[in-house]
C-alpha cells in the first residue's frame, strides 16, 4: 500500500470535549476514526482494516465450533418484538421509528425475535438440531449518555450468535464451545480478560458469562476472589455476611424513641453509639408499569442492588418515589419502617436476608422524628419477599473461601446466555422429536463487540503519552512499515521502491511511507499506525543496507536488503 494515496489523515493535536479516555484520543490522533454525530463514528480505513481482521479472528472460531455466518434485517417490525414483550422491556434504548404508513420498526440492538422464526419456519426436526447461526452487523441503542468513543455508542458492530437445541444438555454443551471460542477470540486478538457471572438483564435466560477486559474507565465493576475462582459482576455479585448479633442476645421489647433531625443512617448510629449494620435502611419504589408500590428494607450500612431487586419481585422497571409522592403516600421522608407502616396505597414489602436475621435493629417509626429501637423482623413486621438485594462491599467475605473480595473496573467486550425456551414458547418455535412429539426449542445466544474490542485493546495498549500503539500479532494494519529517509536522495527512493515490490511479490502486507515529509513526522505517523516492524531506508541505501527495528523489543539491526525477506519470513513463523 502506497501512503501517499492511503488515507491515514493522522493529527498530534484533539480537540473536542468529549475525548475523555486514551483510546478515543488515539484513535483521533491515528486519524484511525471521525465523530458524526454523539455516539456515531466513521470508521476510516485504518481503523476498517484492524475490524476486518477482529471479525475474521472471530468468523474462524465461530465456523471451528460449527456456527455458521448469515444477515438479518437491521431494521424489524415492532409487532415481532411485542410477541416476546420486548418492546416495552427493552426501554428507551430501542431505536424506535415508523414508517411512511405509520407502522412501527426499531434499529437491531440483538436479534433473538427475527432468527426464532427463521428457525421456526424451517427447522421441524429434531434431526436437524443443534443449529448454530451468527452474524457480523451493525447494532444500535439509544444511549442516554453516549460516551468513550466506542465503549458506549448509539451504533457499532457486533458478531450476535444464536444456537438452537433439542434438550439443555446439548444446549449446555454448546454454550461451553463457545466460551471456549471466546477465549480463543481475545486470545488472538491479544486482549486479556476476565470471566465473569453476569445478570442476563433484557435478553432474558438463566445463564450468561460476560468476558471482561480490565480498564480504568471500564462502566462494570468486577467483583473477584484472590484465593479462589469466584468472579462475577457487580450486579450479581454476592457475599458471606455475618449476622452481627451479639452473643447470647434476646429479642427486647419494641420501644418508640425521639430521634430529633436524625435522617440518616449516620446519624441514628452516632446517637445510639451503634454500628451502622445495627440499623436498617428503607426506601420507596414505584413499578408505574403495574402501579405496585414497594417498600425495601436492607441493613444500614448497605446500598440496594436494583439488579437483584428486580430478579426478586420480577419486575421490569422499578423507579424511587419522589419526595413529593413519599408526601401523598403519608409517609415522613427519614422516618420511613415497616412497623405499624401505613401508606395511601398497599405496598409489597421486600426485605433482605441479613435484615430477617438481624435481633434487635433500629428502624423508622412512620412518624416525624421518632424510630423505633429493638426492631424484629417476625414478630413486628413480615416482608412478602425475602431475599439477597444488598450490593456487594469490596472487602466483604468471598461466598466460596471467605477471603476478601476485591473490586477492578471492567469493559465487557463479550457475553453468552442461556436462553432456555423463552422465545421459542413465545413465538412458537417447535420440532418434533423421535417419538413424533411436539417440542420447544432450546436456545441459547452469544455476542461479541467487534468494534469494543478495538476499543478495548488501544486503551489497553496505548503509550503512556498516549501518542503511540503496537497493535496485537494478528490485528497489525500491515506486517511492515517502510519508509525512505529523505524521498529527494535518488538511491533511498529507489532501493525503496525495489524493496516494496520485492515484500509484495512475496506476499508480505507492507505499507510503503513514499510521502514527502520530514523523517520526524514520518516517525510519530508510524507510531500511531501501530505496526510493529519497520523499516528506515536511509544514507546507506548505497550500500543496499537498510535498518529494521522491532518496536516491541526497540531492537534495531542494520541488514541487507537482499536479506529481508528471509529475515521477515522466518521472524513471521
Amino acid at each position: 500500500m502506497i501512503q501517499s494515496r492511503f488515507f491515514i489523515p493522522t493529527t498530534k493535536m484533539v480537540i473536542t470535549d468529549d475525548v475523555v479516555c486514551k483510546s478515543l484520543s488515539l484513535m483521533l490522533k491515528a486519524g484511525m476514526i471521525k465523530q458524526v454525530a454523539a455516539g456515531i463514528y466513521s470508521y476510516l480505513p485504518l481503523a476498517n482494516i484492524i475490524l476486518d481482521k477482529i471479525a475474521q479472528i472471530t468468523r474462524e472460531e465461530m465456523n471451528n465450533i460449527n456456527s455458521y455466518e448469515l444477515k438479518m434485517p437491521i431494521l424489524q417490525p415492532q409487532e415481532i418484538w411485542e410477541k416476546t414483550g420486548r418492546w416495552q422491556k427493552y426501554g428507551p434504548e430501542l431505536m424506535r421509528l415508523k414508517d411512511r404508513h405509520e407502522r412501527g420498526f426499531c434499529l437491531q440492538p440483538t436479534s433473538e425475535e427475527i432468527i426464532t422464526l427463521i428457525i421456526k419456519d424451517h427447522v421441524k426436526s429434531w434431526r436437524s438440531l443443534p443449529l448454530s447461526l451468527f452474524q457480523v452487523q451493525t447494532k444500535f441503542r439509544d444511549e442516554a449518555r453516549p460516551r468513550f468513543g466506542l465503549m458506549r455508542g448509539r451504533e457499532f458492530i457486533m458478531k450476535d450468535a444464536y444456537s438452537f437445541h433439542s434438550n439443555t444438555d446439548d444446549l449446555d454443551k454448546h454454550y461451553r464451545e463457545m466460551e471456549k471460542a471466546y477465549e480463543n477470540i481475545f486470545k488472538r486478538c491479544g486482549l486479556k480478560t476476565i470471566k465473569v457471572n453476569a445478570d442476563n438483564g433484557a435478553i432474558g435466560g438463566s445463564e450468561s458469562i460476560e468476558f471482561m477486559s480490565i480498564s480504568e474507565i471500564g462502566e462494570d465493576t468486577l467483583v473477584y476472589c484472590n484465593k479462589c475462582n469466584y468472579q462475577a459482576n457487580l450486579e450479581t455479585a454476592v457475599a458471606k455476611y455475618d449476622v452481627f448479633n451479639k452473643g447470647n442476645e434476646k429479642i427486647e421489647d419494641l420501644t418508640l424513641l425521639d430521634t430529633p433531625n436524625m435522617t440518616s443512617i449516620a446519624d441514628l448510629a452516632n446517637y445510639f453509639k451503634i454500628n451502622p449494620h445495627r440499623t436498617a435502611k428503607y426506601i420507596t419504589y414505584i413499578d408505574d408499569a403495574n402501579d405496585n408500590y414497594y417498600l425495601v428494607v436492607i441493613p444500614g450500612n448497605y446500598d440496594i442492588n436494583e439488579t437483584k431487586l428486580l430478579n426478586l419481585v420480577n419486575a421490569q422497571t422499578l423507579r424511587l418515589l419522589t419526595d413529593e409522592e413519599i408526601a401523598e403516600q403519608g409517609l415522613v421522608k427519614g422516618y420511613i419502617g415497616a412497623v405499624n407502616f401505613e401508606a395511601k396505597n398497599d405496598f409489597i414489602i421486600v426485605a433482605d436476608d441479613v435484615i430477617v436475621n438481624l435481633l434487635n435493629h433500629t428502624a423508622g417509626a412512620n412518624e416525624l422524628d421518632k424510630h423505633y429501637i429493638y426492631v424484629n423482623y417476625g414478630r413486628d413486621y413480615q416482608a412478602d419477599f425475602v431475599g439477597d438485594i444488598k450490593e456487594v462491599h469490596e472487602n466483604d467475605k468471598c461466598p466460596i473461601c471467605k477471603n476478601k473480595l476485591s473490586f477492578d473496573k471492567g469493559i465487557e467486550v463479550g457475553q453468552i446466555f442461556k436462553l432456555g425456551t423463552v422465545y421459542t414458547e413465545a413465538l412458537h418455535c417447535t420440532y418434533l422429536d423421535q417419538n413424533q412429539k411436539e417440542q420447544f426449542m432450546h436456545m441459547g445466544c452469544y455476542g461479541i463487540g467487534i468494534s469494543r474490542i478495538l476499543m478495548a485493546i488501544m486503551e489497553n495498549r496505548a503509550s503512556d503519552d498516549n501518542k503511540s500503539i503496537i497493535f496485537p500479532k494478528e490485528l497489525q494494519p500491515f506486517d511492515v512499515h517502510l519508509l525512505v529517509v529523505d524521498t529527494k536522495k535518488e538511491e533511498q527512493l529507489k532501493l525503496a521502491n525495489d524493496l516494496y515490490n520485492s515484500l509484495k511479490l512475496n506476499g508480505i502486507d507492507v505499507l510503503f511511507d513514499d510521502r514527502h515529509e520530514r523523517i520526524g513526522s514520518k516517525f510519530a505517523d508510524s507510531d500511531l499506525i501501530g505496526i510493529n516492524i519497520r523499516i528506515i531506508v536511509g544514507k546507506k541505501a548505497n550500500d543496499n543496507m537498510v535498518e529494521l527495528v522491532k518496536r516491541d523489543s526497540n531492537e534495531k539491526i542494520e541488514i541487507n536488503s537482499n536479506e529481508i525477506i528471509t529475515y521477515l519470513k522466518d521472524l513471521f513463523k
